[in-house]
Formats: C-alpha cells, structure tokens, sequence
C-alpha cells in the first residue's frame, strides 16, 4: 500500500509541515502553482498571481525539514486555482444549480458561493496541498499500471517512491531555485513524461538477494550510460522499520554511493539541481539520490552500503535485523564492467645514494604503482599513463596492466620520473588509466615530500592474545594498536601476525584500519585448509609474493594477499563499508 499525504498548508516558513506528512515512508507532497487565471481570487484566498507560473512554489506550501532532521516534501504537485465539480440538481440549466447541500468550506471551497468562473454552478476552485496531493496519487496509481503493461511485478511502495522521485522536475521559479534534496519543492515537480519515458533502466525492487542481514554488507551494481544526451540519475529508497514519534524517527541506515569514471558521488549531496563529489554519507532519510546533468559517459558503479542494521525492516522474514530496498538507475544498463582502484605503491630505486626510503625534491624516482580492479567484469587490456602533474616531471611511457579479473590480486607496474615540490610537502601520482577504447579515468598515489627524519620509524606491538573462532568476530573485536611518539603522515606500514593458529585458515579474514578509516585487507581466503600453528606472517607491499593459495599458511614475509575479491569480503561494525584497500599503501597519508 503507497501512502500519499499533504505537507500542509502553514507555509512558507520552514519546519511548518503537518503530521502524518512528516512520517518518513509515506510520500509527502507539496503544492507548486497551477497555471490558471480566474479574473480574482479563489475561496482559499489564491489570486491569479498565485496560479501564473508552473515553476513557483505555492506560498501556502508547508516547508521541511521534519524535527528529527529528516528532509520533507518528497514532490510537489500543482495546488493552487484546481478546479472541482458540482453536484447538480436534476435540471441544472445552462449555468447549472448546486445540489442545496452543496457544500465546499473542507476545501475553502465555499458554501452557496464561491463558483468559480464566475456566472456559472458547474465548477468551484480552491487551493491548497490537499489538491496537489491527489494528482501525485493518480501518478502512483499510473506508475503501478506501467509496471503491470511491461510485464513487471507490481512496485512496492519504495520502487514507487524512488521511480517518480528519480524522475522529478526540478523547479527554478520562485521559492525554488534551490538544493535539492529542498524543504520547499522537494526532489521537484512531478514529472510523468520523465517517468514514463523509453530510457533504459536498472530496477531492483526488493529483492531477497539484495536484502541485509547486518551492518557493513555492501551490495554493488555496474554497468554504463547509454545515452550521453540525457541525465544520468540514480535513486535508492527503503520502507524503513517503525520507529520513535517523539524522538528520530530513522532506524535502519542505508547509504548510496555512484561512481561515473574516475568521480564518487555520495547521496544527497547536492549543489542546486545536480550532485557534487565529497561531502558526507546521509543518516537520516530513507531517500538517496544522485542526479548528473547529460553529458555523462562510459561507465558506473552503483554501492548501497547497510552502514547500519538496527530493526527488523523486512516483516516477516524471519530474521530480527534486516532491511530490502529499492534502486532505479535512470539511464544505465547493468553489464559487467571494471572498476580499478589504487592499490599500493611501492619505491623501486632513489636517485640520491642508498636511498631514504621517500620521495625527495628534485629526486629521479622509479615507483612500482599497483591497480586493482574491484569491479564486475575484467579488463581487456588495461593501459597506464602517468600524468606530468601533482609534482611529477619528466614521467616515463605508458605501462600494460593487460587483463585484470573482478577480485584477482593487485598487479603492479613501475615508472620513472622526477619529483618536485617542498621538502614536507606532497606529491600526487595520477595514472590515467585506458582499456582499449573505454577511459576508465584515473587512479591517484599520494607521497610525502622529503627525507624521513630521525625517530620517524617506530615498531608497535600488541600482546594481548586474539582468539579467532571457527566463525563469527574475533575477540577482541577490533583489536587495537597504540601508536605513539611519531608525527605527521604515514608514508610506509608493515604489519606481523605473530603465532597465528587455526584449524581452517582459509576461513580467516584479517583487515588493518587507521585511526582515519582507511584500510588493507592483509589476508583473506589464503592457505587453504588444514591446521595451522605457530605461524608468523608478515605483511610488506616489496615482498616478492603473495600468500600461498592452498597447501596452508607457511611463516615469511608476503604482500597483502586477498583471494576472494573485495565485494565478497564484508567486516561487520565497527570496521568500515567496503571496498577495503588491497595494499598497505592505502594507509599512506593517513595520521
């Protein structure tokens, strides 16, 4: 069942929306003008000057946020000069004649006048949220049938949402012209012609397989934009759990992330009518939209991320903590496509004597960069160029990375060139990246300036015993390091397990995380089975191999080896959403 309320009519001031329209899964609308003179002023009191523009906002309309924080209206609709028929006697005449019990005053409609246009008793008008809030119930009842024409299943309320709030209007008039997601119009006006368009879509609505039974899950589709000259929108909804009436309302916490090329994109973030890179993952509301202008190209990655299961979102299932949801990619076909990521870069050989183990001024450098490709589909022949910016000089030609399958370890390369800049300072190394005819844009290293200075290198030790079960978290769970004495950045991490026992290692997952979040997957379906004990692995990204894939753990010094691919590995809280990085360069920069 697909709720749609009225926001109110206490506008235009913000946090004036009326209850239940602040309730979080229903679709809360608000009004924008109609466009439709009248020679006066309706009942309501809403002249011809109040109905002329279609993209106003009626000043009437009840403005968000709810007070929990939470972003209301979802649409807006027209509300203002709506027109209404009259119930008629049995011989109405040419003008008409009102039933005697004709009575409109619920709709400020009027009583025995108020007909509208004048000199006639067929039609009356009025205005008010309560009027836009019927044309978006028809929309719903529309999309439903949509679904059912094209041989679908039925939406669900969210699918309902995300499709027509994906597919909004947004809205430059007067008391518009603002970010989205806006406490006046909403995602915009709603938009059918967009809705109901022949643009190719990816719909998940819902389904068992997507569904999260923890925090930290992560589900991630991909695919590419077929048409440049349209916009590229995604939109993720969910029926969240019940939650408090006088408190947050929110429970479980979803949250969206869209990669096109080279550039993230979180939810919400918003600048006017399109996103915008950066900013912070959404706790609050059940809605998360990415929306770029035409012009995009190549290929995507779209994350729902479960940063926080809670309460039982999916009614019946079984299961106490869950949570489904819905996901409408405008403009996108779901197809396997790569996705490669920084993963690790490791120094090769210094122009300055033996070698400080960084990057210094005025140094001719060779690096080793490593990529890995986290995504759906492999690379056919992947091409790395390094870019003469971000301190890079005079960098060498362009390396095969070939062929990288979805998950498979990190491959690395090595270029040479000249550094620059101040000695504390930074250096950026951007390769850009090419697979046969597709840009997959760019990866990015990032390197302290300068000679480690004395006492900057510290070994740090716990020994405190971690017990790993057969399945499940360790105890502890995380268990901590205490770094001390040492400023500035990180440039290099290496990492032991010492005395590490297990009856299956291939079971075991082990991740290191900064205090600033980043992290490394250090061993991850290695070893195979058979018992192990007593072993001491150490993690170092110049280690001239991986950890064996099969024939058990065996002590020595290895890159952080992962076998299983990144989007099959999730950590439950507190640990971060993956990706996880692939290498201990990934810490670099870090405090």
């Amino acid at each position: 069942m697909v709720v749609v309320f009225a926001a109110g009519n206490q506008g235009p001031t913000t946090g004036t929306l009326n209850a239940p329209g602040t309730a979080k899964n229903v679709i809360t609308v608000g009004a924008s003008e109609g466009v439709r003179a009248m020679g006066g002023s309706d009942q309501c009191g809403a002249s011809d000057l109040d109905a002329d523009i279609a993209g106003d906002i009626a000043y009437f309309s009840s403005r968000g946020p709810t007070t929990d924080g939470r972003r209301k209206p979802d649409l807006v609709a027209p509300g203002t000069h709506v027109t209404g028929g009259i119930a008629q006697t049995t011989t109405p005449g040419a003008t008409g004649q009102a039933l005697p019990c004709y009575d409109a005053s619920g709709v400020c409609g009027g009583t025995t006048g108020g007909f509208h246009p004048p000199g006639q008793q067929f039609y009356t008008a009025s205005s008010g949220t309560s009027h836009s809030t019927p044309a978006v119930a028809g929309g719903v009842a529309l999309v439903r049938q949509h679904f059912i024409n094209l041989g679908l299943t039925p939406p669900s309320p969210a699918m309902t949402k995300a499709f027509l709030m994906g597919s909004a209007r947004y809205l430059t008039g007067s008391a518009a012209n603002d970010t989205l997601w806006s406490n006046a119009q909403g995602m915009g006006l709603l938009d059918l012609g967009r809705a109901f368009d022949s643009g190719d879509r990816v719909l998940r609505d819902q389904l068992p397989e997507d569904a999260f039974t923890a925090s930290g899950q992560t589900r991630t589709f991909a695919g590419t934009i077929p048409d440049p000259g349209q916009p590229f929108r995604v939109t993720l909804a969910w029926t969240d759990a019940p939650g408090s009436t006088v408190g947050n309302a929110f429970k479980n916490d979803l949250d969206l992330t869209v990669r096109v090329g080279a550039v993230s994109y979180r939810g919400n973030v918003f600048s006017g009518a399109s996103s915008v890179a950066g900013g912070s993952a959404d706790p609050r509301n059940n809605v998360e939209s990415v929306f770029l202008p035409a012009g995009a190209t190549g290929t995507f990655s779209v994350t729902v991320a479960a940063s926080n299961i809670n309460s039982d979102g999916v009614p019946g299932s079984g299961t106490a903590l869950d949570q489904d949801f819905a996901l409408v990619v405008y403009n996108g076909l779901e197809t396997p496509v790569p996705n490669v990521v920084p993963a690790g870069a490791t120094i090769v050989t210094e122009g300055c004597g033996p070698g400080s183990g960084a990057l210094d001024p005025g140094e001719t450098v060779t690096v080793s960069f490593g990529l890995a490709n986290v995504g759906t589909g492999p690379t056919l022949e992947l091409q790395a160029t390094l870019l003469p910016t971000g301190g890079v000089n005079g960098p060498s030609g362009p390396e095969s990375y070939g062929a990288l399958a979805p998950g498979a370890l990190a491959v690395a390369r090595p270029f040479t060139f000249t550094a620059s800049g101040t000695c504390g300072g930074t250096l950026t190394a951007t390769l850009q990246l090419q697979d046969g005819g597709s840009d997959l844009g760019t990866a990015s290293f990032g390197f302290a300036l300068g000679a480690l200075a004395p006492g900057a290198i510290g070994t740090f030790t716990s020994s405190a015993s971690i017990t790993i079960p057969t399945s499940g978290s360790a105890t502890p769970y995380p268990s901590s390091l205490t770094v001390s004495g040492l400023s500035g950045t990180i440039t290099r991490v290496t990492a032991t397990l010492t005395n590490l026992s297990h009856g299956y290692p291939d079971d075991v997952d082990v991740m290191l995380v900064s205090p600033g979040g980043q992290s490394v997957l250090l061993l991850s379906d290695a070893g195979g089975g058979g018992a192990v004990s007593g072993r001491t692995l150490t993690f170092d990204d110049s280690a001239a191999s991986a950890v064996p894939d099969g024939g058990g753990l065996v002590s020595g010094t290895f890159r952080p080896s992962n076998y299983e691919g990144t989007a099959s590995d999730t950590f439950p809280a507190p640990a971060p959403v993956a990706p996880y990085g692939l290498a201990l360069a990934a810490l670099n920069g870090a405090s």
